[in-house]
């Protein structure tokens, strides 16, 4: 009789020992992701979210919409010599950067970076930089749309 009162003990403290280690290990990959995220770089945050994450209201509840490192497409506002700043649909600042083997593309023609004008709408794929840039494999310009065809903003008072 003793023997299984101390058996049952033994199961549920090994039962608990496992389920702490199971936490144990979760709270240390949570916290390596979060410290990946938060220590990228400075740039990255405000190229994909525009402004500090602690500066929204609320927070991420009602805020996050999540980076995409790999690629970004908006409204060309800056064409530089190896640079593109654009403004995603969600108002926030990304930039590109086109190197010398990057493809760029406008109506199935190969143009160059010279080609590019404000007002463009582009989709840019590649890999982040330690910048918190895309570095560019492949753009696709498409032609800059005419301001009588822009949608007029919402007046339902939301952002």
């Amino acid at each position: 009789m003793e023997s299984k009162k101390i058996r049952l003990i033994l199961w549920v403290i090994g039962g608990l020992a496992l389920l702490l280690l199971a936490f144990g290990f979760g709270t240390v990959i949570g916290y390596r992701a979060a410290a990946f995220r938060e220590n990228i770089d400075g740039h990255y945050f405000a190229d994909f979210f525009g402004v500090h994450f602690a500066a929204r209201p609320f927070g991420p509840l009602f805020a996050f919409r999540g980076p995409n490192p790999h690629g970004d497409i908006g409204k060309v506002v800056d064409v530089g010599t190896s640079t593109l700043s654009i403004v995603n649909p969600y108002h926030d600042e990304g930039s590109v950067v086109v190197a010398s083997g990057t493809i760029i593309e406008e109506n199935g023609a190969a143009i160059k970076i010279g080609g590019i004008r404000p007002g463009d709408m582009i989709a840019a794929i590649g890999a982040p930089n330690g910048s918190g840039q895309v570095l560019a494999r492949f753009i696709r310009v498409f032609p800059a749309v005419p301001a009588s065809a822009q949608p007029m903003p919402s007046s339902s008072g939301g952002q």
